[in-house]
């Protein structure tokens, strides 16, 4: 593991405000909604004497770009004005440790070196630039390094841009992440600005004195339904010295956070994030229960008549109870209607005629019938032992009629138990005249005995 040091030409180093956006995942798809997000990111940079940071993923398939979007991006970064830093995301790379990856073309497209891709661990500007790495180890590696470099300087490492999973933050509002890096991973300190997860937030820990605060910057469109009701945007940052007393810091940029020229207030805790821009680009997205839907609808005034458009939007305003920056759902964007399996007829037809009246006005709409939940093939299972739930498993699985009296389950548990004694982490056990075959992979046998 190394870190890089590159030279940075004035272009670079002497930019105060930086304005930072992530994971666009162009495809064919979403061709159109991304350019109109590169443009306003460009006209926001140039409005304000900004350079831009990019944190990964914006290719959306990895190892594979089609012709078309490769062609519109190349055309739009082709005209780009302003300097620009590109960390590398893992849609983004092909090789598992990130040599070859899809940004070569958009910096190759870029007039007089304009955007410099980040592929590797890299101290550039005060910071530490991390791009994805699906091995921790080589992360907590990068890190040390950084953390001795700034040592030796007598400083300490404060501010990290990376890609990364980190334990805690959510995916998406379903989901919350458990595996990656955890907060402890980071100096304490340190302020770290992340890719990946197409959720703004901040996660945070430390203590009073010394805190991590991770945030990340999250998707500029809603890309899924998982993002609705997420408020996009880019962050803002001014760069060490960008608030100095008696002039720019032009001239040498240093390697690390802590040497700055005198900033206003004293504070030289090096990039700071100094506000966000609120976006409004693409299809928006809408869940809405069908019974909810057609409760309210039947409560209009017009409920004996096919609902208007009118109806509908402010139908899907009220039960989803939350309010949105531009409304209702309009022209292109997106609506899911779900159905319960025991919805009533009436029901279902009240949704389909709202389906009907939003698709007219250019909404895309799906009506999701969910099937009625099965009943549970083990009742408790989640709070079994392991032997229990194996044990459990075969006598609900087995075939009286053809049973040979044998007790396979207590068979299985004994070579569960051989299996624990001599150290084994798995066991197979199969039997050719058993329908309730048990099949038991990669079990730890401290759990089961």
């Amino acid at each position: 593991m190394r870190l890089r040091r590159p030279r940075v030409s004035a272009r670079f180093r002497d930019v105060r405000t930086w304005i930072a956006f992530s994971d666009l995942h162009l495809t064919t798809a979403s061709q159109s909604v991304a350019m109109q997000v590169l443009d306003r990111v460009h006209a926001e940079a140039v409005a304000r004497d900004a350079g831009v940071i990019f944190l990964g993923d914006f290719w959306h398939h990895r190892g594979k770009i089609p012709v078309e979007p490769l062609n519109a991006a190349v055309e739009k970064l082709a005209l780009w004005r302003r300097p620009t830093i590109m960390l590398t995301g893992n849609h983004d790379q092909v090789t598992i440790g990130g040599e070859v990856h899809a940004l070569t073309a958009l910096a190759a497209a870029a007039p007089h070196g304009m955007i410099r891709v980040v592929a590797e661990p890299t101290l550039l500007l005060g910071a530490l630039w991390l791009p994805y790495r699906r091995h921790q180890d080589d992360i907590n590696q990068a890190i040390a390094l950084a953390q001795r470099e700034a040592s030796r300087r007598g400083d300490q490492l404060r501010t990290i841009f990376c890609h990364a999973d980190i334990q805690g933050a959510q995916f998406n509002n379903a989901y919350q992440a458990t595996l990656g890096l955890p907060l402890s991973a980071f100096p304490s300190g340190t302020d770290v600005w992340s890719g990946h997860y197409h959720m703004p937030q901040v996660i945070e820990g430390g203590d009073a004195q010394t805190p991590v605060r991770v945030e990340y910057v999250g998707s500029p469109v809603e890309l899924s339904f998982a993002e609705e009701h997420q408020q996009k945007r880019m962050l803002l940052f001014s760069t060490p010295g960008g608030e100095a007393r008696g002039g720019t810091n032009r001239g040498r940029t240093p390697l690390l956070a802590g040497h700055t020229t005198t900033e206003v207030g004293g504070d030289h805790r090096g990039w700071r994030r100094t506000g966000e821009v609120a976006l409004h680009i693409g299809p928006r997205h809408f869940s809405i229960e069908g019974d909810a839907l057609a409760q309210w609808l039947s409560e209009s005034p017009t409920q004996h008549q096919t609902p208007t458009v009118d109806a509908v939007l402010a139908a899907i305003e009220s039960v989803a109870g939350k309010s949105r920056p531009r409304g209702g759902p309009a022209s292109g964007d997106r609506v899911r209607i779900l159905l319960d399996g025991t919805a009533s007829a009436e029901t279902e037809t009240a949704c389909e005629l709202a389906a009907d009246g939003l698709r007219s006005s250019g909404v895309a709409v799906q009506v999701i019938r969910r099937p009625a939940p099965a009943p549970a093939r083990i009742e408790g299972s989640s709070t079994m032992s392991a032997p229990a739930l194996l044990d459990a498993y075969y006598h609900a699985a087995r075939d009286p009629s053809r049973d040979s009296g044998e007790d396979y389950s207590q068979a299985a548990q004994n070579m569960l138990r051989d299996a624990g004694r001599t150290g084994g982490s798995a066991i197979t056990f199969a039997h050719k005249t058993d329908p309730a075959s048990l099949v038991i992979i990669g079990v730890s046998m401290d759990q089961l005995i």
